[in-house]
């Protein structure tokens, strides 16, 4: 596609004893780059002298602030449901209901408790059991049938 074949082509050509330079096109030919450039290269115009067109010329990028991504929480709008905090460091505890984690009581937490503190039921382990935890039923039997 374009004049010059391509190594494929080349090795074909090589393999058949053949120049490679018989199939170029005529453009790529040391002879015509000769003629081509036999007068030199006029020199071109400064560029004050340039013709005029009505046209803008490049303009630079547009002005962004900061850096790209997401904003942080602090630096962006809030939506209509988020409450914008005066104060940077504290959530505001407007509308909060306390509940005791001793007893899952509303209306105070566990620090104002006035009820003895329960110990917490214990938590089931997460995971995949030991094999010294594994309990094997002995009494079922499978049959293939």
């Amino acid at each position: 596609m374009t004049g010059i074949p391509c190594i494929h082509v080349a090795l074909v050509i090589i393999g058949k004893k053949e120049k490679v330079e018989d199939y170029v096109v005529d453009w790529y030919t040391t002879r015509m780059w000769q003629l081509t450039y036999y007068d030199g290269i006029a020199p071109v115009h400064g560029n004050l002298l340039w013709p005029r067109v009505n046209r803008l010329g490049v303009l630079p990028p547009p002005w962004r602030r900061g850096n790209p991504g997401r904003p942080n929480n602090h630096a962006r709008r809030k939506s209509q449901f988020e409450t914008a905090s005066s104060s940077n460091t504290k959530l505001s505890r407007m509308y909060r209901v306390m509940t005791c984690s001793n007893f899952q009581q509303e209306g105070h937490n566990k620090q104002g408790c006035k009820n003895e503190t329960v110990a917490p039921p214990t938590k089931r382990s997460r995971g995949r059991p030991r094999k010294d935890q594994v309990y094997f039923i002995s009494s079922l039997k499978f049959s293939c049938a």
